[in-house]
């Protein structure tokens, strides 16, 4: 009985054992393979890692897919639109479902309606199954089985992008400064109001990052569909390679908070937020200090890459937009292997003017 027990509990736990091993490896391949100073073999070296992670991850994920019908009135045209969710959609703050009920319908009703679950490897059926049914399908999954369909109107492209500065050797930080080309008139005012910053690994600071500064911005960013990441899963990575960069106006008192981490050469920024969620900071430029400051860090720790973290990959996505303005350069994100196909398998007009107002950002996207 004894021994029957154990091998149940073995047979059920080796195989999770097993997937962190597989999928903690290969992000520190990963992670080494984006951090490399020498670009060529950046280049080289990285999708060669990405193809393995994609394959793997294809193998390694649950295997279960779900789909989800949404229901209201078309953000820009105001006509109905019903739209079928199609594929791995978890929570977060970019990517997450109610973050794509928000960009569909903006602030007006929605009727959502579970339609089950279905084996990833048949996705294609799943969706050809649901085609005669809805005027768009948002299919989002591992870019191996995210296929073009053959008939209606689509788009495909990565579901996120990663936004990478890099620091060129030699470079000196009023090099790096011209390059923030659309940012002339933040540096102007973050100089005008006197901003500077410290650098913290406190216990205290971090409980006074998290309280008072991140989960306020989330509330007021992201509203519902925020996903707050948990007190204790970031005490723990602040503890083990984290450390927080506040902002300080001309009296000394904080106004922003960031937290970051240095892997393998890389200065990651992870989570911004500025004191109570207050709009008008944001407004009189905490933030835009926060994105200079975060980037000179990176550069005085002697990192060859700043990464400011993911982003939706439409044009019209405006935190996109604005860190483009940054200097920083859009790449597939390589932790994550997922495609997004927006369909519209009868050309529906509502869901042919919501795909025109959100094309992907070039040359990430292609369409029929």
């Amino acid at each position: 009985m004894i021994n029957q027990t154990v091998f149940r509990k073995v047979a059920y736990w080796l195989p999770h054992y097993v997937e962190r091993f597989v999928r903690a490896s290969l992000s520190d391949g990963l992670s080494r393979a984006y951090g490399l100073g020498n670009p060529r073999l950046r280049r080289l070296s990285l999708p060669a890692v990405q193809q393995v992670n994609q394959v793997a991850d294809l193998f390694l994920s649950a295997g279960r897919g779900s789909t989800t019908i949404l229901s209201g009135a078309e953000v820009n045209s105001g006509l109905p639109l019903k739209v079928a969710l199609v594929g791995i959609w978890e929570t977060g703050q970019r990517n997450s479902l109610p973050h794509f009920e928000h960009l569909l319908f903006g602030e007006g009703p929605v009727r959502r309606e579970p339609a089950g679950n279905f084996s990833l490897w048949k996705m294609r059926d799943r969706a050809e199954s649901l085609a005669g049914q809805v005027d768009l399908m948002l299919i989002l999954g591992n870019s191996l089985v995210v296929r073009p369909p053959a008939r209606g109107s689509w788009t495909q492209g990565a579901v996120e992008l990663r936004m990478a500065f890099d620091y060129h050797a030699g470079e000196s930080w009023k090099q790096i400064e011209q390059r923030m080309k659309g940012q002339r008139e933040n540096l102007r005012h973050i100089r005008r109001e006197g901003y500077t910053c410290r650098v913290s690994r406190s216990a205290a600071d971090f409980e006074l990052f998290y309280h008072d500064y991140y989960v306020p911005m989330v509330k007021t960013r992201y509203k519902e569909y925020g996903d707050i990441n948990t007190e204790n899963g970031l005490r723990k990575l602040f503890c083990e390679k984290g450390e927080l960069l506040f902002v300080l106006d001309a009296q000394g008192s904080p106004v922003s908070a960031g937290l970051h981490t240095n892997n393998h050469g890389v200065m990651y920024s992870l989570l911004f937020g500025v004191r109570g969620g207050d709009r008008e900071l944001v407004h009189k430029g905490a933030l835009a200090a926060m994105y200079y400051y975060s980037l000179q860090h990176g550069f005085e720790r002697g990192c060859r890459r700043h990464d400011a973290g993911v982003c939706l990959p439409f044009l019209s996505d405006g935190v996109l937009r604005h860190k483009l303005t940054w200097g920083y350069e859009a790449l597939p994100n390589p932790w994550r292997p997922w495609g997004l196909l927006l369909w519209a398998p009868r050309s529906a007009p509502a869901a042919l003017e919501w795909m025109r107002a959100n094309p992907f950002l070039p040359p990430f996207g292609k369409q029929r």
